[in-house]
């Protein structure tokens, strides 16, 4: 198993075990509506890094790509969802369901037409970094008035990091593509350095998603 392959696993577990804690903080009350959603969303990305740590060996691109990434795109959609709830803004289920459904075909004719990996990767790069966009730009303002500005930057800047980290892939991978485009099987210093910023950021989202709960708990 290659180092990337290895930050897949473990990003897997550790989706998992948030998955789990944000059930969990459901079940007290705390936020339920929003928690569910995160709860789902990190169970949901968990089933995505599963297959796409084994579609380069066992898996089809059918499966491996277009149900992998399609998997990690709705995870990220119901994360958005559940700031839109935690704020109390409308849903923007529309604009969600729309920009699934376009990255999803973008991806099933990109792998119809033949097209390259790095091209699958870097239209669901492009997808999942206008989601986080989105998500941010929710949560801030929604989280303004009732935090602050310093405390709603603080908490939304994992998530606009992870958006840029994406938008990046997004380009890298197809301007660099004998880097960036390679498969993660190959275990490149890309694909590590790509693999350890992500593990850094999905714990660094839930931390920020997690401080909104507590203050609006220790405000109430």
């Amino acid at each position: 198993m290659s180092s990337p392959q290895m930050l897949l696993v473990l990003m897997l577990v550790q989706q998992g075990l948030l998955g789990a804690l944000w059930l969990g903080v459901a079940s007290l009350g705390l936020a339920r509506q929003p928690a569910l959603h995160w709860g789902a969303a990190t169970l949901v990305l968990a089933a995505s890094l599963g297959l796409v740590a084994l579609r380069d060996a066992a898996l089809s691109p059918w499966v491996g790509y277009l149900l992998g990434n399609t998997l990690g795109i709705v995870a990220y959609a119901a994360m958005r969802r559940g700031v839109q709830h935690f704020c109390g803004l409308q849903r923007t289920d529309r604009a969600q369901v729309a920009a699934v459904a376009l990255g999803t075909a973008a991806l099933a004719w990109a792998i119809g037409a033949g097209g390259t990996p790095a091209l699958w990767v870097s239209i669901t790069s492009a997808t999942l970094a206008w989601i986080l966009f989105a998500a941010a730009g929710d949560g801030l303002r929604g989280l303004r008035g009732e935090f602050g500005p310093v405390k709603a930057w603080a908490c939304m800047t994992p998530l606009l990091l992870a958006g840029a980290l994406f938008a990046v892939r997004a380009v890298l991978t197809l301007s660099w593509t004998d880097v960036a485009g390679r498969p993660a099987s190959a275990g490149g210093a890309f694909d590590v350095a790509v693999g350890l910023t992500a593990l850094t950021l999905f714990l660094l989202m839930h931390l920020g998603l997690g401080a909104m709960v507590v203050l609006r708990t220790v405000q109430q």
